[in-house]
């Protein structure tokens, strides 16, 4: 599984959440009335030795007739069976029927309950046998084969008169073969993840995942052969949440990792990501089972603009948690907060912490015209200041060229050319009167509480 790790410019924020195991698809079965049908499927074993081979996860606690769960196979109680069924909470019965109608039955205490269990049944045309988990547990001698090539295959139910025996499972990698599998390869299938289609003598092989798990899917009604010769159908399926649709199977791992990353973000192969979003990696274990790894990425970008009124910077996030103010051209530091008005001309900018702990730096912003006459301009005041009530009020000379009020984002809210200079209506904040007389200008910083 790919791990992803961190690389950052500034500072970078790692929120991981511990991994979580999800999977592929499997299939759920409601015990109602939904299931899975190949027709004549039983064409691909006539008169030859045979296997079947699932998971499957039942939760019918009890059993018993004619609550039987009929998990997978061939069933027509005439002269074509081979199926498991799960008789009561702890036993199931496998069973093979030949063409002359002769039945020979494995009765087996070999069910584990809301658990996941691999069962391969095998007939060489003398013994049926019966594995759990990959270990044999029983067998009997049998004799002849199946001649009837027009039995369909069900998994999820098994056919009964007066009604079909319908199972609450969920189901994961059937095949069927046209041959007796060997211990060691019930073995494999066991501690394997999927069923490989190169194996000699599969005629069938559902994987169920032609939908997303716990997705909508109504769309979807084919049960896709993987070995491309027969495909089933879907009947009565939900399609739609986490039952009667397709379900999360054993032995493929999801791992979920959610990041925060401030500008960049670098993962342990290098690859270098620019911009949020959900990315997955899959790899492949020896065994066929898919290790995906999903990365829910956030990229922060903090905000670097600023706003010049006059003489006095402001940065426009006014939330950080630093901020600290710097002369561009010697680099010294020169003032702290938000806002900042330098008492001489130069370039200046923000280097400042995010409230999310991303740093950043603004651009470089020239201040100029500090110095010049600016008599008879000592007498403008803001009165009182804190403002209060929504008003803000400027006193000072009945002379003066224009006088205009911006907030602290830099947005212009009142402008005067002559007059008493008062403003109401304003809510609380910062505010700046940006005075223009004959003798010069100058910025008044306002509070209004």
């Amino acid at each position: 599984m790919k791990k992803f790790l961190f690389s950052f410019w500034g500072l970078l924020l790692l929120l991981a959440m511990p991994w979580k195991a999800d999977a592929q698809a499997a299939l759920s079965f409601d015990g109602t009335n939904d299931y899975a049908e190949v027709l004549s499927g039983s064409q691909h074993i006539v008169n030859k030795s045979m296997s079947i081979a699932f998971w499957v996860f039942p939760t019918n606690t009890t059993g018993g007739y004619p609550n039987f769960d009929g998990f997978a196979g061939f069933r027509n109680n005439s002269n074509a069976d081979f199926y498991i069924l799960q008789l009561s909470g702890t036993n199931v019965e496998a069973r093979f029927r030949n063409s002359s109608g002769v039945n020979y039955d494995i009765n087996a205490a070999a069910l584990n309950v809301n658990q996941w269990n691999h069962y391969v049944l095998t007939y060489d045309q003398s013994t049926l046998k019966l594995y759990h988990n990959g270990l044999f547990v029983q067998s009997v001698t049998a004799t002849g084969t199946i001649t009837n090539a027009f039995t369909s295959l069900h998994l999820g139910k098994l056919d009964w008169s007066p009604t079909p025996f319908y199972s609450a499972i969920q189901m994961d990698e059937f095949g069927l073969w046209a041959r007796a599998l060997t211990q060691s390869e019930v073995t494999a299938l066991a501690s394997g993840c999927s069923i490989p289609n190169t194996s000699p003598g599969l005629k069938l092989h559902y994987g169920f995942n032609e939908g997303v798990p716990g997705g909508n899917n109504v769309g979807v009604s084919t049960a896709v052969d993987l070995t491309g010769n027969t495909n089933g159908t879907y009947y009565n399926f939900d399609m739609t949440g986490t039952l009667s649709n397709f379900t999360s199977k054993p032995g493929d791992v999801v791992t979920h990792d959610t990041v925060q990353a401030c500008g960049v973000y670098v993962d342990s192969a290098g690859t270098l990501y620019t911009a949020s979003g959900m990315y997955s990696d899959t790899t492949n274990t020896a065994a066929g089972c898919l290790n995906i790894s999903n990365l829910y990425l956030t990229l922060l970008q903090a905000d670097t603009a600023l706003t010049q009124v006059g003489y006095t910077l402001s940065m426009n996030d006014t939330t950080g948690s630093s901020y600290q103010w710097f002369d561009c051209t010697s680099g010294s530091v020169v003032g702290s907060g938000f806002s900042f008005s330098p008492t001489s001309n130069g370039q200046f900018a923000c280097a400042f912490t995010s409230a999310q702990g991303c740093m950043d730096t603004s651009r470089c912003v020239s201040v100029t015209g500090i110095g010049l006459d600016e008599r008879g301009m000592d007498h403008w005041y803001v009165s009182p200041n804190p403002g209060h009530s929504g008003t803000l009020h400027l006193k000072g000379s009945d002379f003066y060229q224009s006088v205009t009020l911006y907030d602290a984002l830099g947005q212009k809210i009142a402008e005067w050319h002559a007059g008493e200079i008062k403003q109401q209506g304003l809510k609380p904040g910062v505010y700046y009167f940006c005075i223009q007389t004959q003798n010069g200008e100058k910025t008044l910083r306002a509070l209004l509480h």
